[in-house]
């Protein structure tokens, strides 16, 4: 079995460009995001900031807090042997508890730090169906905050800092990446 990195940050943190170039050097990434869009899709219901997050709390307290890790465990396991494998976006302590269940010690956290106002001014160019405006950004932080996304990064053993400009981060991404 190979290395599976959970990759854990605020919205807007940089999850998204680690896991762009990991997929982009062959390493395999799950995002946890899919399972909520998909069940949206199933639901015949459009993406957007408030039908995400509404979304992501109903399936949530229909199926308990790990089902969104619950759902991803078996794509994740049919890759195990690949050398590195990335779950973006976990958020809570419940899908936690099923990795490190699943992988042992071949599971470990990186977290990516980045300021509040740099990510909320990313979401604000990124454009995706998930991001919306100010208010929506305000929203996602306390929901994702009241998750206890703070206190996973708190525990990871791997940190990446996303404070400075596109390229510097990218750079970070791949040395972390070539080293890991």
């Amino acid at each position: 079995m190979g290395r599976i990195v959970a990759v854990v940050g605020m919205p807007g943190s940089g999850k998204g460009v680690l896991a762009r170039i990991a997929a982009d050097g062959g390493i395999p990434v799950f995002a946890m995001g899919d399972i909520v869009r998909e069940a949206l899709i199933q639901a015949d219901i459009e993406e957007t900031p408030t039908s995400v997050g509404k979304m992501a709390l109903a399936i949530r307290r229909e199926h308990g807090e790990a089902i969104v890790a619950t759902r991803m465990l078996p794509r994740v396991q049919a890759l195990s042997a690949a050398p590195l494998i990335l779950i973006e976006g976990v958020r809570q302590s419940a899908e936690m508890d099923i990795f490190h269940s699943a992988f042992g010690d071949d599971f470990s956290i990186l977290a990516i730090r980045s300021p509040a106002e740099a990510r909320g001014e990313r979401i604000a160019e990124r454009g995706r169906g998930e991001d919306g405006d100010a208010q929506d950004f305000t929203e996602r932080d306390a929901r994702e905050s009241d998750w206890g996304l703070p206190e996973l990064i708190a525990t990871a053993t791997i940190t990446l800092d996303n404070d400075s400009d596109l390229s510097t981060f990218e750079s970070r991404c791949r040395v972390w990446l070539g080293g890991s």
